[in-house]
């Protein structure tokens, strides 16, 4: 949860503790002790089995998805919230699992809540954060800085040319290569490092030329969410960042 808005912290914290909020709520309201009422609370019948889900499980699980900030947990979130409000507003007296006349207070100021935040990620500078990865930057990567020969390949996938890489992290990389790409074109890099050999394809995302000599940043790209490339990539990370640990010419990039 490092460097995430404040206010999604918050509210996603409020959103996993809500069943502890009624659980206490509901023994200031009875004579029961908290054995007894946890005991109630965790005992279901099929026919109640709507009414568990609902009392220990949507709310944190909204939570979780707010605290995710991803793409399809913007979906999720909104519409827990949305099923969250049909089930207050139809909510049936003294029914489980409040046994009460209307829900308890946490439930109904936390869904109060939910309309203010519901309009809050709606706002085009929050839901970005959902939609952009590019956009958290609390997810920056560690940069290493050091220089290794690499080879690539941009158009014809038979010729290899040399380059060399001048820093790395998970997400991307800065090589030096001197002939002319256009921004937004791929490459495909083939590193070696230690005894780990990685095939992986970027995109690039900013050239600069300074001192006679061309480099570009390239942000890496995987066709597929779980790539071997990908974890072969990070282990070269976690190397570079045991040789920065003990001393070696390896530094971090600011």
């Amino acid at each position: 949860m490092k460097n995430r808005p404040l206010l999604i912290v918050l509210l996603g914290v409020l959103h996993l503790l809500e069943p502890i909020f009624k659980v206490f709520y509901f023994k200031t309201k009875t004579h029961f002790d908290l054995v007894t009422i946890l005991s109630n609370l965790t005992y279901v019948e099929i026919s109640s089995l709507k009414g568990l889900v609902d009392f220990w499980l949507v709310f944190p699980i909204a939570g979780l998805a707010l605290l995710s900030v991803k793409r399809i947990a913007w979906y999720f979130f909104i519409s827990i919230q949305f099923y969250s409000i049909i089930t207050h507003l139809t909510y049936q007296r003294f029914a489980w699992p409040y046994f009460a006349e209307v829900p308890f207070f946490s439930s109904v100021f936390l869904l109060i809540m939910n309309f203010i935040l519901i309009i809050y990620i709606c706002l085009p500078e929050v839901r970005m954060l959902f939609f952009e990865k590019s956009n958290r930057w609390w997810e920056t990567r560690t940069r290493y800085a050091f220089t290794l020969p690499i080879k690539l390949w941009h158009t014809n996938p038979e010729k290899l040319e040399q380059a060399c890489l001048l820093n790395l992290s998970e997400t991307g990389a800065l090589i030096r290569f001197n002939r002319d790409i256009d921004l937004k074109e791929f490459v495909h890099l083939e590193i070696s490092f230690q005894d780990i050999k990685v095939q992986v394809k970027g995109l690039i995302v900013r050239d600069d030329f300074r001192s006679g000599q061309k480099s570009y940043g390239i942000k890496f790209v995987y066709d597929t969410p779980v790539s071997i490339n990908k974890f072969k990539l990070k282990k070269i990370v976690r190397e570079l960042h045991k040789l920065h640990k003990v001393g070696s010419n390896i530094t971090i990039v600011a």
